[in-house]
């Protein structure tokens, strides 16, 4: 049996989801989809929407799917690939929900062999994002983290300027959405279905750049990899240190990575680390600009020594 494509589709309350995905079942085409659908509330609206579109639904009302309702999740989903076997599986949250847990579901062992994991798409409202205020929400947080495909909703509702201002806030995310997109009415494009979570890693890469300013360094490790929490944030704290394995301070250390204790996103600069809950999981990577004169191979020797696996 070819394992199924599974996209989850999220975003805050009320941003279009379901209509979205109305919207992407009228272009379905042959084969059989299914669509699993959570909502915080105990009556099921949702559900009884996207059933009109001629599609199978599952519901998990009265809860959000990373938390309270996450081993019914696991129990429906197995459900679904078992006995209902469908062609492609669409996976609607709460908009009060962390996403990250259910990608991690998805790649637990017994369900990764059946599911093949595509791109998470997050709609956001076109106008509202660029103010900022996602940020101070941890479920609107986490589905922007975790989001491949950023889609600016309700942008007919917007001005030019407030599209502008959408595109450039988008734009300064890290790492680099996929796609970043406006549209409206929840009309999405098929295609972003098929998009790969983020470009394969199937093994350490190391990209380079230097000039007389300065020199960069980046790695990329596949999810499997996992660092030990204490070891990764010491390591950053030292990177931005000159007596360091750098041999010079850094002037910004960035990371994604996944430790046996979470997913974590780090920001160093001047001698100070910020530590943030990190959604996407989908790799860990870890990125340092400095002076020319770093001691790159030291700090190689470093990275490789914080990793548990």
């Amino acid at each position: 049996m070819m394992p199924v494509p599974v996209s989850v589709i999220t975003g805050p309350l009320g941003v279009g989801k379901t209509t979205a995905i109305l919207d992407l079942l009228r272009q379905r085409g042959d084969g059989r989809w299914a669509v699993l659908v959570n909502e915080f509330g105990r009556v099921g609206i949702d559900g009884a929407v996207l059933a009109e579109g001629g599609v199978e639904v599952r519901e998990l009302p009265g809860g959000c799917v990373c938390c309270a309702q996450g081993p019914q999740l696991q129990v429906a989903l197995v459900r679904i690939l078992r006995e209902l076997r469908p062609a492609r599986l669409l996976i609607e949250p709460s908009g009060l929900a962390l996403p990250g847990a259910i990608l991690d579901l998805l790649r637990r062992p017994g369900i990764a062999e059946a599911v093949a994991v595509r791109a998470t798409i997050t709609l956001v409202d076109a106008a509202r994002f660029a103010a900022g205020a996602w940020r101070d929400y941890d479920a609107d947080h986490a589905q922007v983290d975790a989001a491949d495909v950023l889609v600016g909703n309700r942008a007919d509702r917007a001005t030019a300027a407030e599209l502008d201002a959408f595109r450039a806030a988008a734009a300064e995310l890290w790492p680099p959405k996929a796609v970043v997109a406006t549209t409206s009415y929840g009309a999405l494009d098929p295609a972003w279905l098929d998009l790969d979570p983020t470009p394969r890693a199937p093994s350490l890469q190391i990209l380079r750049h230097a000039d007389h300013a300065a020199s960069e360094r980046g790695w990329v490790w596949p999810v499997e990899a996992v660092f030990d929490r204490g070891r990764a944030l010491a390591l950053v704290q030292s990177l931005l240190l000159a007596d360091g394995p750098l041999g010079v301070a850094a002037a910004r250390v960035k990371g994604l990575l996944r430790t046996e204790r979470g997913w974590l996103r780090l920001d160093g600069v001047d001698e100070r680390v910020e530590v943030w809950p990190f959604q996407r999981r989908t790799d860990s990577r870890l990125e340092v600009i400095a002076p020319p004169a770093a001691d790159w191979a030291a700090v190689e020797a470093a990275v490789e020594a914080a990793r548990l696996r």
